[in-house]
């Protein structure tokens, strides 16, 4: 009876598995909403092809009043198409974050305050409520919690004595 006891505690202390962890913009791509990946991709080539336009608009000898119309106009297309972007950036990341709440994906990282010695560890599904990703995307924090050094996984299958379930 002891040895069944044993074995059942090393199950439930062993938990899920993960295969490899990834900085969380890579986690992005690989675990990503496809549909969202696909429309920050255009939203990116259409910034990109706006940018390139910039040297036709400050090339060309057009009278002035004419240049400063030619100029707020290319502003105005690249403000367009970086609030695009960045709405769908916005999109992207919380699709991971939402991701992260339901425990499909998990995280770990450094809790702050950083201190020598702490350990990297899990945060809990349950903390992504309060927290989100924040700038540089290898941080989250929110309502006074905070970790940095963020690595993101897909949670794979238990574990039974070292050796992974199909």
């Amino acid at each position: 009876m002891t040895r069944l006891r044993g074995r059942r505690l090393q199950l439930r202390a062993r938990g899920w598995t993960v295969d490899q962890w990834y900085h969380p913009a890579l986690a992005v791509e690989k675990f990503g909403n496809q549909d969202l990946l696909q429309h920050l991709e255009n939203a990116k080539a259409e910034l990109k092809r706006v940018w390139a336009e910039r040297d036709e608009v400050w090339d060309r000898q057009d009278p002035e009043k004419e240049m400063q119309e030619k100029v707020r106009a290319f502003n105005n297309r690249y403000e367009d198409a970086e609030r695009v972007l960045d709405r769908f950036t916005d999109l992207v990341y919380g699709d991971l974050r939402q991701r992260l709440i339901r425990g499909e994906l998990i995280a770990r990282g450094f809790r702050e305050p950083f201190s020598d010695g702490p350990p990297y560890r899990a945060i809990p599904g349950h903390e992504w409520r309060i927290i989100e990703l924040v700038e540089p995307r290898d941080r989250a924090e929110g309502s006074g919690v905070a970790y940095i050094g963020l690595t993101i996984g897909k949670v794979g299958a238990k574990s039974i004595f070292g050796r992974r379930k199909q």
